[in-house]
């Protein structure tokens, strides 16, 4: 008897889970985050779209998003994303995590640097990125989180027809690696001769050590050609 019991006690939990899942998304227009918000929800809780994003009021574009669960995971949700703006696009797979630090596995990206900005609110900075044009790619690249906060890649990524925004003088392109709290930037030829280590120092905090000469006069405001400059950085993001 008490094994029947907690079979119907197991098979009313997965009902009531699955009709949660399966409920209309624009349900979740009253739960979303206030600074949060999307003109038009559809699809259901479980498979949706959000079209036109809005955070803190950016205009971000549309969202989409199938849950899951992983074999090797099964008490660990994953969310599966594909973003879209003009002509900028990710898919990613997010792995919430109840005990530990979440992950994103970031499968494709190909993102223009103008579009992330507008896209995001007036309060993000990018960081170096800030002051940067050109195209942003990744594939397989693999995000650590920690409460929200990045504190781990794995992977690499281009900027490519990059230009210093302050000259308009084309600089790129240049690539990154990345293993864990550690990665190198340096540039791929171009006008510009980029190295850098860089080391994450607590999740959402940075340092680095970077090394850049010109290889053609004027590229940089107070650079000479040839002559290279050090320097240590630290940011957040």
């Amino acid at each position: 008897m008490i094994r029947r019991r907690s079979l119907f006690a197991l098979l009313a939990f997965g009902i009531l889970i699955g009709a949660t899942f399966w409920l209309p998304a624009a349900l979740m227009s009253p739960l979303l985050p206030s600074a949060v918000a999307c003109k038009t929800l559809s699809g259901t809780v479980w498979r949706g779209r959000c079209s036109d994003l809005q955070i803190r009021g950016s205009r971000s574009g549309d969202l989409s998003w199938q849950v899951g669960f992983a074999l090797e995971k099964p008490t660990a949700p994953r969310l599966r994303m594909r973003w879209t703006k003009d002509h900028s696009v990710a898919t990613a797979t997010l792995y919430l995590a109840w005990f530990e630090a979440s992950s994103l596995d970031l499968h494709s990206l190909s993102v223009d640097l103008q579009t992330l900005r507008n896209a995001l609110p007036a309060d993000v900075s990018l960081g170096p990125l800030a002051g940067l044009a050109g195209r942003l790619e990744a594939s397989n690249l693999q995000i650590e989180l920690d409460r929200g906060r990045l504190s781990g890649l794995k992977g690499e990524a281009m900027l490519s027809r990059a230009v210093w925004l302050q000259t308009g003088s084309a600089i790129g392109p240049f690539e990154g690696r990345f293993e864990g709290r550690n990665g190198t930037l340096r540039d791929r030829g171009g006008p510009l001769a980029l190295y850098a280590t860089v080391v994450l120092d607590v999740p959402g905090s940075f340092k680095a050590k970077v090394r850049a000469e010109t290889r053609v006069s004027g590229v940089l405001p107070g650079f000479l050609s040839g002559t290279p400059v050090e320097a240590e950085v630290e940011g957040r993001f």
